[in-house]
């Protein structure tokens, strides 16, 4: 661990600490609503307005306790796959 503070700094570490939580290994083990939220706010701040956050919050939510359940979506590896499994499904478009 001291390695990687060394190589990379706090933000960068934060970021890819917060990013594991769209990992959908393991049952969507790490999906956390709050962790993805704080994401948003501290590293993509510009790109949503507050009325966008408070929709994301609520559809993060949704997807908390709709994907993880969904039979062609549960088992998924990677965040590509899950990308696929929820266009493939219509979840989300294209």
């Amino acid at each position: 661990m001291q390695e990687l503070n060394n190589i990379f700094n706090e933000q960068a570490i934060e970021l890819l600490k917060l990013s594991t939580t769209l990992d959908p290994k393991n049952s969507y083990k790490l999906f956390n609503v709050e962790d993805i939220c704080l994401l948003v706010d501290k590293f993509y701040p510009e790109n949503f307005s507050d009325k966008e956050k408070n929709h994301l919050r609520f559809q993060w939510q949704h997807y908390e306790f709709d994907v993880p359940n969904h039979s062609k979506l549960k088992n998924m590896s990677s965040i590509a796959d899950l990308c696929q499994g929820l266009v493939e499904t219509k979840k989300i478009n294209n």
